[in-house]
């Protein structure tokens, strides 16, 4: 099925649901225990994903990139993963599966579901309104399915090898659990896990505005949603104002019955969450910290046995164990900082990195905890709380909070699998590896004979310059004479050296331009003439009958190829791509670098004083050039390397004495 066809399917059930709102909200509600605007809201995210995903369906988009090969086309495509496990968390029990599934539909994957046991009906309700539509359709009942069950049926789902993506939302624990167990078989999982969200309060902050986002933040859904508000970091010149604001709207909060309207807080899920709530408030006061609003259990006639507890707000330090771990429940930690800096600090030393706010007018503030160095979280927000996403938005966090990515912006690629392809249109089946490094093997050419002429260049240079102060040494010359004579031999020989190499390389190219201009005009005015040649050159390699003459055809189909051809195989010759100047600069260059070598002692004693050896200085110098350049040589000649030290150890040495004794000789003529 076609993705715009997939995308008409999820909006389909977008329709549903909006008949369906009021009903699956109040269900949401009453089985969660959120308050009902809540509900409502959360299956309105199910529309908005839903009518998201139906513009998706037709943006499933892939690159071009352009190929290094001619004649080619490259570009990415995406195709479905196949089966994509889902497991949800009881806090937004419709929801966080729609971010998934209507996603994945559009990708043309199909669902496993796993709610949490806690919220089994509203699991049930959802997936008997996709079944509806899958009916009208046409369409398997397995495009959706659900499993009803605890720890046990996650551990399937995250094992079975058939499920090449696990999309897991609830605590840390279980995202180690799913992703290590996922890991083991080399699937992909996407975690969207645990959060300790601060909001920095500072001095520029409109706290009107403030208010607002840190109250619903801390006790909305009372307190159980993973980007709820669980720290206000509060600029000490604010504290005292913040604290007391915050106190007084906790006094209004009305907490009761979540069905009825005008209640603001309804319970936590069950007796084990306020078991845990118990214990953190407990905590709190075992690590020192200060009870600003008293949280506890609320037991009376209007809720009898019921989950309903108090928000509390905690003054604390930031470092307490309790305040680094999540606490599932409305317990708000407040704490003083004096500079930006602090409190950037703060907010990111927690092992969880959802969502995080900054209350200011300031834009240098706002910009600097935007920037790399502020916030560390996946949402980042300036001057609203950290709790809620929108649709368009990509949702989750970094570290702890697991790096997985729902919902909106290109979350879609989780969902599919990435295939790169590549088209050759042309009429040619090339070599692939050698098309691509054809360049890049011509320009290594080029380097290796850039490296030879710097060799040769070098093995010049100190060769003929150690013979100078060998035949000066032999006859017993003053420095300043050597020095003379070797800069003498330095500039004249390089020179003249490097006159030979750009000689050479320009005579080279010239020749080789003028054959080919040849050959161009056989081809333009004896055509059958060349062609006749290209299929000798390509029989004797041992092609025949059609394949020869598919190969003939192919080559004489462009004339610059033709001619390419011609030029290497009948006349042996390659183009000459190096510059003149180049390899007469490299010459020059290396004969003075090198050439110096010897020198370098006579030109310390004339300047200095030495009083050393100065010849046996020399010739250990020049021998560890010698050594250098027979090590570079090897790779020129392709030789082993001890041989090509030798050689050229072996080659300089004899220069190097039969000048000295020449000197030595012309000594007792001339002297």
């Amino acid at each position: 099925m076609p993705a715009p066809q997939r995308g008409e399917i999820v909006r389909q059930y977008g329709i549903k649901l909006r008949e369906n709102k009021e009903a699956l909200g109040r269900l949401v509600s009453l089985e969660m225990g959120k308050s009902l605007q809540e509900g409502w809201g959360e299956v309105q995210e199910m529309i908005d994903i839903c009518d998201f995903a139906v513009g998706l369906s037709r943006q499933l988009y892939g690159l071009s990139m352009h190929s290094e090969r001619p004649s080619h086309r490259m570009y990415e495509q995406w195709h479905p993963m196949g089966i994509v496990g889902i497991i949800s968390a009881f806090n937004f029990p419709v929801a966080v599966w729609c971010w998934n599934t209507a996603l994945a539909w559009v990708c043309g994957d199909v669902t496993v579901w796993k709610p949490s046991e806690k919220v089994a009906l509203c699991a049930v309700a959802c997936q008997n309104l996709f079944a509806e539509v899958l009916k009208e359709n046409d369409l398997p009942e397995g495009i959706s399915n659900v499993v009803v069950g605890g720890a046990e049926t996650g551990e399937w789902l995250s094992n079975d090898q058939r499920i090449p993506l696990v999309s897991a939302t609830g605590s840390i624990r279980m995202g180690r659990l799913v992703g290590e167990a996922v890991a083991r078989r080399l699937g992909k999982s996407l975690l969207e896990l645990g959060g300790n969200n601060a909001i920095i309060i500072t001095e520029n902050a409109d706290l009107d505005a403030t208010l607002v986002g840190a109250v619903f933040g801390a006790v909305g859904t009372c307190g159980q949603r993973c980007t709820s508000t669980r720290r206000l970091i509060i600029h000490e010149s604010k504290y005292d104002e913040v604290v007391e604001k915050m106190k007084k709207a906790y006094g209004q909060l009305k907490i009761g019955n979540p069905l009825d309207t005008n209640n603001h807080v309804g319970p936590l899920i069950d007796k084990a969450a306020v078991e845990q709530y118990e214990m953190a408030l407990e905590k709190i006061a075992k690590e020192g910290g200060k009870m600003i609003v008293e949280g506890g259990r609320i037991e009376d006639d209007d809720r009898p046995g019921g989950c309903y507890v108090k928000p509390c707000i905690a003054e604390v330090q930031n470092d307490y164990a309790i305040v680094q771990n999540e606490t599932f429940a409305p317990i708000l930690y407040v704490m003083k900082y004096k500079s930006i800096d602090e409190a950037i600090a703060m907010q990111n030393n927690v092992p969880q990195g959802l969502s995080s706010a900054i209350m200011t007018t300031n834009m240098r503030e706002s910009e600097l905890f935007l920037s790399s160095a502020g916030s560390d979280c996946g949402i980042a927000n300036v001057n609203i709380g950290t709790s809620g996403a929108e649709i368009g938005g990509a949702f989750g966090g970094e570290k702890e909070t697991g790096g997985g990515r729902e919902s909106g912006s290109d979350a879609w690629k989780a969902y599919m699998r990435r295939q790169t392809t590549t088209i050759n249109y042309s009429t040619e089946a090339q070599p692939q590896q050698l098309l691509i490094n054809s360049f890049y093997l011509r320009q290594g050419d080029n380097c290796v004979e850039y490296l030879g002429e710097f060799v040769y260049g070098g093995i010049d240079g100190s060769v003929t310059t150690f013979a100078v102060v060998a035949g000066s040494a032999g006859a017993a010359l003053d420095s300043s004479v050597v020095i003379i004579l070797g800069f003498a031999n330095l500039l004249a020989d390089g020179f003249a050296m490097s006159v030979g190499s750009y000689l050479s390389t320009k005579s080279e190219k010239e020749n080789y331009d003028k054959h080919k201009k040849i050959e161009y005009w056989e081809v333009d005015h004896l055509p059958e003439k060349e062609r006749e040649e290209i299929r000798e050159i390509y029989e004797a390699k041992g092609f025949e009958g059609e394949l020869l003459e598919k190969v003939v055809d192919q080559i004489t189909a462009n004339k610059d190829r033709w001619v390419d051809v011609m030029m290497k195989e009948e006349l042996e010759m390659s183009e000459e791509t190096k510059s003149p100047i180049a390899m007469g600069g490299v010459t020059f260059f290396s004969f003075l670098l090198f050439g110096f070598i010897p020198l370098l002692t006579y030109v310390l004693d004339y300047t200095f004083g030495l009083t050393t050896d100065l010849f046996m200085v020399s010739s250990i110098l020049t021998a560890v050039v010698f050594v250098i350049i027979g090590s570079l040589k090897a790779i020129v000649t392709q030789t082993k390397i001890f041989r090509s030290i030798a050689e050229t150890l072996f080659l300089g040495g004899a220069a190097a004495t039969l000048a000295y004794y020449v000197g030595a000789v012309l000594e007792q003529f001339f002297v």
